[in-house]
């Protein structure tokens, strides 16, 4: 059968299925996550608050999704903390599907926890099939209450199919500074994290001069910098060239790369390819000489 959202059954109740709906879903949003709200926060008991929000959930990945509302409330209460390791636990969301699943015990929107294991160095807790993650939450040891529970690290927004998520990362050298040597140097690492497959678009932003040169019109020096990409260790898209005498000369290198969902690590490597040493060259205002930038944005979904 295939129906259409808008459209109402007719008298035969024939029409648009549950299914057909959460598949119409499936195709306007890339991933789950939160959609609005779902925040979560300590309280003065064993338990978590979660506020009002919708999110994107989804049992199978052959199911389609769901669009989830919660109406705000605690978790069910979760265990004491340990008395010498904090532990991170996770609160997540589930839309139940009765007539569906048969081991579900209603239709309902639920809130839960995964409890963590206590550690020095604590991982994050598995996962129910179905679950929406909402915020992984730090517990301290010791702890009489999640009052003192912090997030452990930054939440899953779900992301209409399309949508661009904008600037994922950004990090400069906020000073003059010199490049010299002839083997590659890490400039500028950092980290993002991306919710599905995107498309990436990569800058380094650069102003520098050659070393010992006079001013704007002499050509008399030169200084050839060489500039790649790296993600998570592996070079990724072209080397650059540029070439700098007295001017101080603002170039850059972007370029469009593939990366998968989850926790990265970006950086801008650059030496001397010949010439003089590279002074870049770097005021703070805002408005002028920009030293080196890297930035990461969203370029779409990989598709």
């Amino acid at each position: 059968m295939a129906g259409s959202l808008g459209v109402g059954a007719d008298m035969a109740g024939i029409g648009l299925s549950a299914k057909e709906h959460r598949k119409i879903i499936d195709a306007q949003w890339v991933n789950t996550g939160i959609v609005k709200g779902c925040e979560v926060t300590g309280r003065s008991d064993m338990r978590y608050q979660v506020s009002e929000g919708v999110a994107v959930c989804q049992r199978l990945t052959t199911d389609g999704k769901t669009l989830s509302v919660w109406a705000g409330g605690p978790t069910p209460e979760v265990p004491a903390a340990d008395s010498a390791n904090p532990r991170i636990d996770c609160v997540y969301m589930i839309a139940y599907n009765q007539p569906e699943n048969k081991d579900d015990p209603n239709t309902q929107t639920a809130i839960k926890v995964a409890v963590g294991t206590p550690a020095t160095n604590p991982a994050l807790p598995a996962l129910p099939a179905g679950a929406t993650p909402l915020r992984y939450m730090r517990l301290p040891a010791k702890a009489i209450s999640t009052q003192s529970a912090t997030a452990a690290r930054s939440p899953d927004y779900a992301i209409p199919y399309g949508a661009n998520i904008g600037r994922l990362a950004r990090a400069q050298i906020t000073q003059n500074w010199e490049l010299s040597g002839s083997n590659w140097q890490s400039k500028c690492k950092t980290s993002f994290s991306l919710p599905t497959d995107r498309q990436l678009h990569l800058f380094c932003y650069m102003n520098f001069s050659a070393k010992g040169s006079n001013g704007g019109t002499d050509t008399s020096k030169v200084s050839e910098v060489r500039v790649k990409f790296r993600i998570d260790g592996n070079d990724v898209g072209p080397v650059f060239n540029f070439p700098s005498w007295g001017a101080w000369e603002s170039h850059t290198a972007d370029c469009i790369v593939n990366c998968g969902r989850g926790n990265h690590t970006v950086e801008a490597l650059m030496f001397i390819g010949y010439g003089q040493p590279a002074q870049f060259h770097y005021t703070g205002d805002g408005n002028h000489w920009v030293g080196c930038l890297l930035e990461v944005h969203d370029a779409g979904p990989d598709r």
